[in-house]
């Protein structure tokens, strides 16, 4: 994912990538700032320190170093990844929709 495709990917409340995914901010090369709340997003997922420096350096992100800073929940091989992403989210997927409506309220501090 590079430029607006590294910020899309930091809305859905979990991110799967193979093993051969680069997470590349290269708005800096480009003169850009980080639109679409990624900048801001970021942050909330890595923490100022990280988002600033992913921003302003486009440096590549491997698939390991997503997933030991958070912003990653999981690396899925290549030829695999459907098989592995639709058991890894399984218990979601056939989870009641209440329950997790509710948690997701509650836990993005909405309810309150």
């Amino acid at each position: 994912a590079i430029a607006g495709g590294s910020e899309i990917m930091l809305w859905p409340d979990f991110r799967l990538l193979t093993t051969d995914a680069e997470v590349i901010y290269a708005h800096a090369k480009m003169g850009l700032a980080c639109a679409w709340g990624g900048g801001l997003l970021l942050k909330k997922i890595v923490g100022p320190a990280r988002a600033l420096e992913f921003t302003l350096t486009s440096r590549k992100i491997s698939a390991e170093e997503a997933l030991s800073i958070g912003l990653a929940h999981a690396i899925v091989n290549v030829e695999t990844g459907l098989d592995e992403a639709k058991a890894w989210l399984g218990p979601l997927i056939d989870g009641p929709a209440n329950l997790i409506r509710v948690q997701k309220t509650m836990i993005s501090g909405n309810s309150f």
